[in-house]
């Protein structure tokens, strides 16, 4: 897709070392706090080419209990994680209402273990 193709003409590839083995975590709180330390090279990537990634991210970020928003893969989708249901709910009902034409749903990841 585009995005590859603007992170490969950029040379951003270069140096990267092959990623050692997911970690199992024992709880979704252990997962996120990994997820904090990593990053999606694609990100500045996706921005440039489609500058809603940054806003959605931005808003997401700013949301109350927020623990980690990211982009997920090359920016089809982006994401907030949150420590309960009930936060990520107030959330995405606070998103949808300022960001009407967004497609927001809460959810709950499966076994983090």
């Amino acid at each position: 897709g585009a995005v590859f193709k603007a992170f490969d003409a950029a040379g951003a590839g270069a140096g990267f070392s092959e990623l050692a083995r997911i970690p199992r975590f024992e709880t979704a709180t252990t997962m996120i706090d990994w997820l904090e330390s990593q990053r999606n090279d694609l990100e500045p990537v996706a921005i440039d080419l489609v500058p809603v990634i940054g806003k959605v991210l931005a808003a997401m970020s700013e949301l109350p209990q927020v623990r980690l928003a990211r982009m997920s893969g090359s920016g089809a989708t982006c994401f907030a994680l949150f420590d309960t249901r009930d936060a990520a709910d107030v959330a995405a009902e606070d998103i949808a209402a300022t960001y009407p034409d967004w497609w927001v749903r809460a959810t709950e990841l499966g076994d983090a273990a």
